[in-house]
């Protein structure tokens, strides 16, 4: 374990699997917001005139979703210092989305925090769709558990 100077619950070097069912109505939604408005997220018949099988959930909110994870994972007190995200496949409306994760590096950086690098996945119900790697920082006080894990 790294030890920090408080009593902060510890990080895991494994973050828990969070999964999410995109319904038709959260991308809907999410494009009001964006203003991303290609028919492909919303409209199950032009996405299969176009050659997808169904609605498909826009890559950026895959993004979002992967954020999340690592603020949950982080807590209140972690800062995302990069995030980096490929979409290697289709993700559609009603279909599973689970994130994956773990800690692949650790660095001290001067002033005592710690920045933290996190490899995570995403897959639906068939494969896995979507790879990213985080960079987190961690104040000092904050541990991160060290116990089996296969750090280089």
């Amino acid at each position: 374990m790294l030890k920090g100077n408080g009593g902060r619950e510890p990080r895991s070097v494994l973050l828990s699997d969070s999964i999410v069912r995109p319904s038709s109505r959260q991308l809907v939604m999410f494009a009001g917001v964006t203003r991303d408005f290609y028919e492909i997220h919303y409209d199950a018949d032009y996405a299969r005139a176009n050659g997808f099988p169904g609605v498909v959930v826009p890559g950026s909110l895959k993004a979002c979703w992967i954020a999340q994870v690592i603020q949950q994972w982080g807590g209140f007190q972690a800062s995302l210092r990069e995030l980096n995200v490929s979409y290697r496949g289709v993700d559609l409306v009603n279909d599973e989305f689970t994130i994956t994760g773990k800690v692949s590096k650790i660095h001290l950086a001067r002033e005592g925090a710690r920045i933290v690098q996190l490899a995570l996945t995403g897959r639906n119900s068939q494969r896995v769709t979507t790879f990213a790697e985080a960079s987190v920082v961690l104040p000092e006080d904050v541990e991160v558990e060290l116990e089996n894990a296969d750090l280089p």
